[in-house]
C-alpha cells in the first residue's frame, strides 16, 4: 500500500513540474569492439600504440586500460613489441579515436 502512494506522488511530482528534463548525450558513441592484430608501433611516452588488423588502426590508451599476456598477468604498455599478436577492446570516443579499453598480448606467434 505505502508503495503504491509512494508512486503514485513520485508520478504526480514528475509530470507536474514545469521544468523540462534533457539527458545529456554520453561521451561513448559505440558499445566496446573488439580486433585481433599484429603491433606495428608502440609509443609508451604518447601512450599509443598502432595496431594492423583488416586495417590499420592507432589506440590511445587510458592508464586506466588493462593489459595482460597470455596467462592473464599485467604488463605495461612498455612491455608490448612491433610484431605481438594482440586482441584489443575499445571504444569509439566523439571525435572518432580508438580508446583502449583493454589488450591481451600474444608474445610472437
Amino acid at each position: 500500500m505505502k508503495g503504491l502512494l509512494f508512486a503514485s506522488v513520485a508520478s504526480l511530482i514528475m509530470f507536474a513540474s514545469p521544468v523540462s528534463i534533457h539527458c545529456q548525450n554520453d561521451s561513448i558513441v559505440d558499445d566496446i569492439k573488439t580486433i585481433d592484430g599484429d603491433v606495428v608501433s608502440v609509443n609508451s611516452q604518447n601512450s599509443q600504440i598502432v595496431v594492423k588488423a583488416s586495417e590499420v588502426m592507432i589506440f590511445s590508451v587510458p592508464s586506466s586500460a588493462k593489459i595482460v599476456n597470455t596467462d592473464g598477468f599485467g604488463i605495461r604498455l612498455s612491455d608490448v613489441s612491433v610484431g605481438n599478436y594482440v586482441t584489443v577492446d575499445y571504444i569509439d570516443d566523439k571525435s572518432g579515436n580508438y580508446v583502449m579499453k583493454g589488450m591481451e598480448v600474444e608474445y610472437n606467434r
